[in-house]
């Protein structure tokens, strides 16, 4: 079955969760599609073009954008990206929520990516860079957290058996 046929993505969110609470999230985010725009993988190696260090740059900013917001581990992939963002322990109060955070860095990305299609040539999307939703996982202690930095570390590495990778590509180079 073709990864375009397959049934819609369920919702993760946790009934009841407040989520500007404090702590990591490990969050998902893909392309449309699952279009590859960032680069490529080579010898379990990202290699980004210029999109990909533009999307790079953009995440790095979201510490700016939301002083209450901590960034851990991350990995921008040619078709997702995989990221830890820790919400401040000063409380509930003046937090982002979560979703903010996806947005605002969805919002910037998308932007300055058309500004890449028209000036710089890059590769048009269609009608969205991003899904529209994105996986999310409240990180719940220590284990977890390492867990989910050795996953995203190991992303790269694992590329051509990823889930998130278009069945349709070949694989990449050794």
């Amino acid at each position: 079955m073709p990864w375009r046929d397959l049934p819609a993505r369920r919702h993760t969110r946790l009934p009841g969760w407040d989520y500007r609470s404090p702590g990591p999230y490990a969050i998902t985010v893909c392309t449309q599609h699952r279009e590859w725009f960032f680069g490529e993988v080579t010898g379990g190696r990202v290699i980004h073009n210029a999109a990909g260090a533009m999307v790079v740059a953009v995440w790095r900013e979201m510490a700016t954008e939301f002083p209450r917001v901590a960034l851990d581990a991350f990995v921008l992939m040619p078709n997702h990206l995989h990221a830890i963002v820790h919400l401040s322990s000063e409380g509930l109060i003046g937090n982002p929520t979560l979703s903010d955070v996806v947005q605002r860095f969805k919002s910037i990305t998308t932007a300055r990516y058309s500004t890449g299609v028209h000036e710089h040539g890059w590769e048009p999307y269609d009608r969205r860079l991003w899904q529209s939703s994105c996986f999310e996982h409240i990180v719940r202690g220590e284990a977890d957290l390492d867990r989910c930095r050795r996953y995203i570390a190991a992303n790269p590495a694992n590329w051509d058996t990823d889930r998130d990778r278009d069945p349709d590509r070949p694989p990449s180079s050794p």
